[in-house]
């Protein structure tokens, strides 16, 4: 069974063809009239035998018909491409043929126009007309081994006065195959670079129109969260309050609990939708010792580390190490690492903090003891959405990352030999008070 894109190659015409064909195609008739009658002429005066001037003529007939037609009418513009290029090969047969066969200067004219044919055919269109091309010059082959010869006296080389006239038709179609092949060359040239640029305007369109689209939809965010958190807010406070009242231990205490636990959850996604839904503020860069904020990420999360029976470990290469950086922003991406340790260690586990100094950069690992990077996560672990929590919202580690790019940094994810998850922060290294805070304003929008 033919399937659809089987059908469409295989048709004559599958989209309207460059206009770098028609024009072509106007000029053929005109060319094999010019080699025809020139043929005609030559093998008339070289004392040729009656059938090839019989058959030279007919070709001097059909392509002069060909020309007035194409300059009266113009080419169609969906030819039979297959029929009309299988009706010339014919015909340059025929001619090769009167002219001497492959004995004849005359058989280079096949070579334009089965390399016409590869460029406009679809492949089994292309394939038959080859193979009456190759058809044609076996034929020819084989009457010229069994013996039987043609050529007309003008174009024998073996006799003094053939073989001037032999070599002048020859090189002069050799020139016009040169020449002609080299106009189809450039025609087909400027054809593929049209489309390459109406193919990357198109492109260029759809990236922006996506681009337009991702902004609505990041700033629709934005408006829904601003909208909801204060109703949310609301309900946080009054169901906490009412919790507060309730008699302890009583069912309508744990459901004020549960409605309390949820409504805290939801005011966290929805402070991560807006951190999503806003550019990257610039940053305020100063010289940052690294050492304390690892120790006051540690300090934050010993709470939970201890509900959840997990130990967290710190270590520094270099405790006075210093670089340029927006302490506030490091200390976000530092929370968000930590905070995901916790959470993917098992009871009993370590969470390793370090700090380490690489050649141009301070490097920051936060190490865990849980099942590691699944391995048909990988990058897109920092893909928006993407999480292996339960009740994740996959945007922290995108924030982070992009946080971390904004200082000129990387973020990576990998699993640990022995097990674990490592995540590993670089700081670029610059030497402090080279760059001011003025200078370093940016701005990078996150890519949802």
């Amino acid at each position: 069974m033919m399937t659809t894109g089987e059908s469409v190659r295989d048709a004559d015409t599958v989209t309207p063809p460059p206009e770098w064909v028609f024009r072509a195609i106007s000029v053929l008739p005109r060319v094999g009239l010019g080699v025809s009658g020139a043929l005609l002429a030559m093998v008339w005066a070289g004392g040729g035998e009656p059938w090839q001037l019989g058959i030279l003529a007919g070709a001097v007939v059909g392509t002069g018909a060909a020309s007035l037609r194409v300059l009266l009418g113009g080419v169609p513009r969906r030819p039979r491409f297959a029929l009309a290029m299988a009706v010339i090969l014919l015909v340059q047969l025929a001619v090769v043929t009167a002219a001497g066969g492959l004995e004849g200067p005359a058989i280079l004219i096949l070579l334009p126009t089965t390399l016409f044919a590869a460029l406009i055919l679809p492949r089994r269109r292309w394939v038959a007309v080859t193979a009456l091309a190759v058809t044609g010059v076996i034929a020819l082959a084989a009457l010229a081994l069994a013996g039987v010869s043609f050529v007309p006296a003008a174009f024998d080389i073996q006799s003094a006065s053939g073989r001037p006239l032999f070599w002048l038709v020859f090189a002069w179609l050799t020139l016009m195959v040169v020449v002609g092949g080299g106009l189809v060359g450039q025609l087909a040239q400027r054809s593929v670079a049209r489309a390459w640029r109406s193919a990357a305007l198109a492109q260029a369109a759809v990236a922006e129109g996506m681009r337009e689209r991702n902004e609505h939809l990041v700033g629709l965010t934005g408006s829904i969260g601003h909208e909801l958190k204060n109703p949310l807010a609301a309900i946080h406070g009054l169901s906490k309050l009412m919790a507060a009242q309730a008699a302890p231990g009583s069912r309508e205490a744990k459901r004020l609990g549960v409605v309390v636990e949820e409504s805290e959850r939801m005011g966290r996604i929805l402070a991560e939708l807006l951190n999503m839904s806003r550019p990257l503020g610039g940053l305020a860069l100063a010289p940052v010792a690294l050492a304390p904020l690892l120790e006051d990420t540690v300090v934050i999360h010993e709470g939970l580390a201890r509900t959840r029976a997990v130990r967290l470990a710190l270590g520094a290469d270099d405790p006075a190490l210093r670089v340029a950086c927006d302490a506030r922003k490091v200390k976000q991406i530092l929370m968000n690492l930590v905070q995901n340790a916790l959470e993917a260690s098992p009871p009993g586990g370590t969470v390793t903090l370090r700090l380490l100094e690489d050649a141009d950069a301070a490097v920051i690992r936060v190490d865990d003891e849980g099942p590691g990077l699944p391995l048909d996560l990988g990058a897109a672990v920092f893909t928006p959405g993407v999480t292996t929590k339960g009740a994740g919202t996959g945007l922290g580690l995108t924030i982070a990352r992009a946080l971390a790019e904004q200082h000129g940094g990387t973020l990576t994810l990998t699993t640990r030999e022995g097990g674990g998850c490592r995540a590993e922060l670089r700081l670029p290294a610059r030497p402090v008070g080279t760059e001011s805070a003025e200078a370093c304003q940016v701005e990078v929008p996150l890519a949802v």
